[in-house]
Order: C-alpha cells, then sequence, then structure tokens
C-alpha cells in the first residue's frame, strides 16, 4: 500500500488530499485512478481526479511496512 499526497488545483482554490492505494494509472479520458486490489486479485477504484487539475506532491510506499 502507498500514501499518496495530492493537490487539486480549482478555478478558485487548491485543497490537499491524502489516499491510500496501491497504485496509480491514467485514461485517455483524462483522469488519474487510484487503485487498491481485493483478496481475489481485482482491481478496486479507490478515487478518480482530473490529471489537468490534479498533482501528485509526495508518495510514501509500502506505508504498512512502516
Amino acid at each position: 500500500m502507498n500514501r499518496y499526497h495530492i493537490e487539486v488545483v480549482m478555478a478558485d482554490k487548491k485543497y490537499t488530499r491524502v489516499l491510500e492505494a496501491q497504485g496509480v494509472s491514467w485514461s485517455d479520458s483524462g483522469l488519474y485512478e487510484f487503485w487498491s486490489t481485493d483478496e481475489n486479485g481485482m482491481r478496486r477504484a479507490v478515487a478518480y481526479f482530473p490529471v489537468s487539475r490534479t498533482l501528485i506532491d509526495t508518495i510514501e510506499y509500502d506505508i504498512e511496512n512502516d
């Protein structure tokens, strides 16, 4: 599991979020998908954010080992 510190920039404000997910991918539709896998190994979406407005500030890897 990883911990992602992100910042989403909107027209009038910006906000930060911390997400815990196993990975992140992006799509041609312009979204970051943060995902984890279930007990059967299937991906489960944790959150979606627009690539054009989202900055991934830091990533903490392997947080369950901390």
